[in-house]
């Protein structure tokens, strides 16, 4: 079962050497891995609020992660133009007026959304003893 909800009615689905055009709107973009055993591909740079970042990078798509790591100084800037905070938090209330973040493969570029990036956790007060 590929599904994280065992409640779900679709459990999930796995295909080997072939893709479900259902699953997905648009054309897909190939990227030549340049170093096996990682998924790492070339990165031409990150955009965030009109500046580019990370130029002739390399990226690895980890997909069992949500994080975006990077250099210091480009995840410095990129907290500091969303408004995190030291430990990577985010008022949710400004979302809506947060930069998109492109990542550039291949000369595409491929723009999440704050609201792609932005794990919104909601924290209740509880008592500890």
């Amino acid at each position: 079962n590929l599904c994280r909800d065992p409640s779900a009615v679709v459990g999930g689905e796995l295909i080997l050497g072939g893709i479900d055009h259902s699953h997905y709107e648009g054309n897909l973009t190939y990227v030549p891995v340049t170093r096996k055993g990682y998924w790492q591909f070339d990165l031409d740079y990150v955009t965030v609020a009109g500046n580019k970042l990370s130029p002739n990078s390399q990226a690895i798509a980890d997909t069992g992660t949500s994080l975006i790591v990077g250099p210091s100084a480009d995840i410095d800037f990129i907290n500091q133009k969303i408004g995190a905070d030291s430990n990577g938090i985010v008022n949710c209330s400004t979302i809506d007026q947060l930069p998109t973040i492109g990542f550039v493969l291949n000369g595409k570029t491929f723009n999440l959304t704050p609201h792609d990036c932005i794990i919104q956790v909601s924290i209740m007060d509880c008592n500890s003893v």
